[in-house]
Formats: C-alpha cells, sequence, structure tokens
C-alpha cells in the first residue's frame, strides 16, 4: 500500500510482490479509500494534447459506422 500511495505503478508493484494477475494487483485500489478520493477529486477529463494523438476525420466516421 505505501508503494502505491507514493505514486509506484500497479505494472511495478504486482512483478515485485510475484503477482501472475492484474485483477490481484487491482485489490490493493479497492482497499484504500483515500487514494480513492483524491483521484475523485481530479479532474474528469484530460486535455487531448496530453495523450498526442487526435483521431483524424475519417477514422472516427469509420468508427461510427462499426
Amino acid at each position: 500500500m505505501h508503494l502505491l500511495q507514493s505514486a509506484v505503478g500497479l505494472s511495478v508493484i504486482g512483478p515485485w510482490l510475484g503477482h501472475e494477475s492484474p485483477a490481484t494487483r487491482h485489490l490493493y485500489i479497492k482497499t484504500d479509500l483515500a487514494m480513492k478520493e483524491r483521484a475523485l477529486k481530479k479532474p474528469q477529463s484530460a486535455p487531448s494534447e496530453a495523450f498526442g494523438f487526435r483521431a483524424s476525420d475519417r477514422l472516427l466516421a469509420f468508427l461510427h459506422t462499426l
């Protein structure tokens, strides 16, 4: 829990502790109410520039047809 609260990612914590499944790692998140509270206080959406990818209109039109 201390690693998770120190912003160490689950992808790092899991192998250190010998977890085989991501589902096992997510048990930590379910138990930490303080972390949940902080996450809920963050903005609900990030600016699109943060992701470095912007889908073209053609791609979006194709996806809407699915």
